[in-house]
């Protein structure tokens, strides 16, 4: 029995974009602090290895952390999904566990084909506290090119 013709195939994806953490103004009158990570990201998916997890962290002033986790699926159909996640902690420092916010969107489904097509997303995870907001940002490029 041979593969069917669709098994062979090599989704190229790139992922790149930034994640960002906002510590936001304190009671003391302090000021924000802001950092971000800049990131990209080329692997290939196949019908034998379908999937690929990626996790990207940055901490803002010593308490704020933004972890931004996305994970690429190829689905029998040749499309890519693509489900991003923004977590937002916050605490004394910023190894805490303490989770203030997060955004879960809809999945991205990028559909199969000849050539490549790329598209942007912006994913904000926002927290009011006392006196200040606190955040956690994505912003992501998605590209999928498939070859034979």
């Amino acid at each position: 029995m041979t593969e069917p013709a669709s098994a062979a195939l090599q989704h190229i994806i790139v992922l790149q974009g930034k994640v960002g953490a906002r510590d936001g103004v304190d009671v003391w009158g302090g000021g924000s602090v802001q950092n971000e990570l800049p990131f990209r990201e080329t692997f290939v998916l196949t019908h034998n290895d379908r999937q690929k997890k990626m996790t990207f962290r940055v901490c803002a002033g010593g308490e704020a952390r933004a972890v931004l986790y996305l994970r690429a699926y190829l689905r029998d159909d040749e499309q890519v999904y693509v489900r991003p996640n923004v977590w937002l902690y916050e605490g004394a420092n910023c190894d805490t566990s303490d989770l203030d916010a997060n955004f879960w969107p809809e999945a991205q489904v990028m559909p199969g084909g000849r050539g490549s097509r790329s598209w942007q997303i912006w994913l904000p995870s926002e927290e009011t506290n006392l006196g200040g907001r606190d955040a956690a940002y994505a912003t992501i490029t998605f590209t999928h090119a498939l070859f034979p």
